[in-house]
C-alpha cells in the first residue's frame, strides 16, 4: 500500500502526467489519440486554484500537445524536454537536427514494412503496433545507426522506438524543472506508463516524491498503480472532490485491486 504524499519542508503537490498511456489510450495512429471533453475539464479545474501545481510532460511535440489539451494551455514539457512552456525552466539542448538524419531514418523505415515513422521537431518514432513481429528487426537497425550517430540514442516505449538527441529525455527534463524555484519546494507526483516515465520517476523518487505506474505493455499489473488511462482519468476527477487524496492506496481506492 502507497503512503500519503508528506514531504517535511515542502508546500503544495505537483502534478507531473504524462500523455499517451497515461491520460490518453494509445491509438495505432498517433494522430488519432484525443482527450476527451471531461478529463479535459478535470485537469482545467485542478490547474486553476494552483498554476504551479500540475506540468505535464510528453515525448509530443508542444504543437502536438497543445492540439490535444485544446483549448487549454497548461504547462507543458514536451519532445522529451527540448520545447517547454513552463516559466522559468531552461529548455534541455537538443543538439542536432533530426533532419540532418533524415535519409537514414527512411532507408531503416524501408526495410521494416508496415512500421509508422512519426515525424517530430527534435525526433522520429517508429511505431510498430501493427506489426509486432518487425520489433527486432526495427531495434537491430537503430542500434547500428546510433552507433554510427553517436549524436543519437533510441527511447524505448510501447511499441515504439524513438531516435532522440542523446542530450534530451523526461528524467533530465524533470530534474530540471524539480531545481526551477517555483517548483523545488513541492510534492512531485508523477504519472507514466513506459521506460522514458519511468526514468524520471526515479529523479522525483530521489527528491522523496511519488511515481504511480500505469499498466500496460511495460509496467505489468503486479507493479502498476493504475490499470489503465481510464482509471487515471477516474483519479483525476476524484481529486477534485478531495483534493487531500491523491495518496493512500490508489489501487484500492481508485482502480478496486
Amino acid at each position: 500500500m502507497r503512503q500519503r504524499v508528506d514531504s517535511p519542508g515542502r508546500s503544495g503537490r505537483l502534478l507531473l502526467l504524462d500523455l499517451d498511456g497515461t491520460i490518453v489510450d494509445i491509438q495505432a495512429e498517433p494522430g488519432e489519440a484525443a482527450i476527451d471533453a471531461s478529463t479535459l475539464v478535470a485537469l482545467a479545474n485542478l490547474a486553476a486554484p494552483d498554476p504551479l501545481g500540475l506540468v505535464i510532460v510528453t515525448g509530443r511535440s508542444l504543437a502536438d500537445a497543445d492540439r490535444m489539451l485544446g483549448p487549454l494551455k497548461l504547462p507543458i514539457i514536451a519532445s522529451h524536454g527540448a520545447e517547454a512552456r513552463v516559466r522559468g525552466f531552461s529548455l534541455l539542448e537538443a543538439g542536432p537536427s533530426i533532419a540532418a538524419v533524415r535519409e537514414g531514418i527512411e532507408e531503416i523505415a524501408a526495410r521494416c514494412p508496415g512500421v509508422l515513422v512519426e515525424w517530430k521537431p527534435y525526433s522520429a518514432a517508429f511505431h510498430f503496433r501493427a506489426v509486432p513481429e518487425v520489433g527486432p528487426r526495427v531495434w537491430e537497425a537503430l542500434c547500428a545507426f546510433t552507433q554510427a550517430c553517436p549524436a543519437f540514442r533510441i527511447q524505448g516505449g510501447r511499441m515504439v522506438f524513438e531516435v532522440v538527441p542523446t542530450g534530451i529525455s523526461k528524467a533530465l527534463a524533470v530534474e530540471h524543472l524539480l531545481q526551477v524555484p517555483r517548483y523545488s519546494r513541492r510534492r512531485p507526483i508523477y504519472v507514466g506508463d513506459d521506460p522514458a516515465d519511468e526514468a524520471a520517476m526515479a529523479i522525483v523518487e530521489a527528491v522523496g516524491g511519488t511515481a504511480l505506474r500505469v499498466a500496460g505493455e511495460h509496467f505489468g499489473p503486479s507493479v502498476a498503480d493504475f490499470d489503465g488511462p481510464a482509471a487515471v482519468r477516474t483519479w483525476l476527477a476524484a481529486l477534485l472532490a478531495d483534493t487531500d487524496e491523491i495518496g493512500g492506496s490508489v489501487k484500492a481506492a481508485i482502480v478496486g485491486g
